[in-house]
């Protein structure tokens, strides 16, 4: 499965617990972040290049700024989890 199609999935299943998703794929990273705060978006996926070659995303909390590499194939459940608890 191609990047882009995990991400399409990952996304329509946190969609289907309720939850919104953005999924900006081009642009200024810092740009999108921002745009992230603005929005009072709790947790961001950054997912480039480098990431996607390790089959990892970062996610990151922008309440504290700390960021977590998640297994890309289990990042939706883990995400899900996070908001849920």
């Amino acid at each position: 499965m191609s990047t882009e199609t995990t991400l399409f999935a990952m996304a329509n299943r946190i969609r289907n617990q309720g939850m919104r998703v953005e999924m900006p794929f081009s642009g200024n990273l810092g740009k999108q972040l921002k745009r992230a705060d603005k929005l009072g978006a709790r947790y961001v996926g950054i997912l480039g290049a480098d990431e996607a070659s390790k089959g990892i995303i970062i996610l990151r909390d922008m309440q504290d700024g700390s960021q977590t590499d998640i297994p890309l194939d289990q990042a939706a459940d883990h995400l899900i989890a996070l908001l849920q608890s």
